[in-house]
């Protein structure tokens, strides 16, 4: 599959990753792929935006979890948003699931036609979706139930595109979805971070998190200065 990544063992809670990892600068885009700012602004818009080391940071041995990894910048193809930019609140803002604006809101792509963006997103948003659903699925039919968690990071200060521009971040960020995370599961998930001392909040500064299908879910996402 054109983008994606991921392994299928079955386990007693089938934990199922979904992270944007640049793991190599090669994998950052396809090699034939070409966006309209220069190169050096183009790696900046990068490194603000990119999950860094969420691989690493919430890698789970294969016995316990899937891992399902989008080896993509989202400045190619964000595959946490909706589909169809009708639906993304962030599309206004050239944030959509295919980026046509940088976190300044100046432009990222030049003109992209709508037939060339379907391209974009059912060559790569498409199979990522899927490969995550099948890994849900797998779980569900081992042990009928699955805890997604979607894994990320944030910046200790707001970026320009950012919603919800206040500050002091916390630390943490619990991400929940009204039918599928479960008010026991956020309280157990606050419970332990701030037993160790963190700061978090609910839907703040982000909100949300993914849900490819009937299951659990969460989104841990935590600020970037704490590794």
């Amino acid at each position: 599959m054109p983008g994606t990544s991921f392994t299928s063992t079955p386990s007693f809670w089938q934990i199922t990753f979904c992270t944007t990892v640049p793991i190599k600068l090669r994998l950052l885009r396809p090699a034939t792929f070409r966006f309209a700012l220069a190169e050096a602004d183009l790696q900046a818009e990068i490194v603000r935006l990119t999950d860094w080391y969420t691989e690493e940071l919430f890698a789970l041995l294969a016995s316990v979890a899937t891992s399902v990894i989008f080896p993509y910048s989202r400045f190619f193809v964000d595959v946490e948003r909706y589909r169809d930019d009708a639906e993304e609140p962030m599309s206004a803002r050239g944030m959509g699931a295919v980026y046509t604006a940088t976190t300044h809101g100046t432009s990222l792509r030049t003109a992209l036609a709508a037939s060339a963006r379907e391209r974009l997103v059912a060559t790569y948003y498409d199979p990522h979706h899927e490969a995550l659903t099948q890994a849900v699925n797998s779980a569900l039919e081992y042990r009928s139930r699955c805890l997604i968690i979607d894994a990320h990071s944030f910046p200790s200060h707001p970026l320009p595109c950012d919603r919800d521009q206040s500050e002091p971040r916390p630390h943490f960020c619990i991400g929940t979805d009204r039918l599928h995370t479960p008010h026991e599961l956020v309280k157990l998930t606050a419970s332990g971070l701030q037993d160790h001392g963190w700061t978090l909040k609910v839907d703040a500064p982000y909100a949300g998190t993914i849900v490819p299908s009937t299951t659990t879910v969460v989104t841990l996402a935590l600020q970037s200065y704490l590794y």
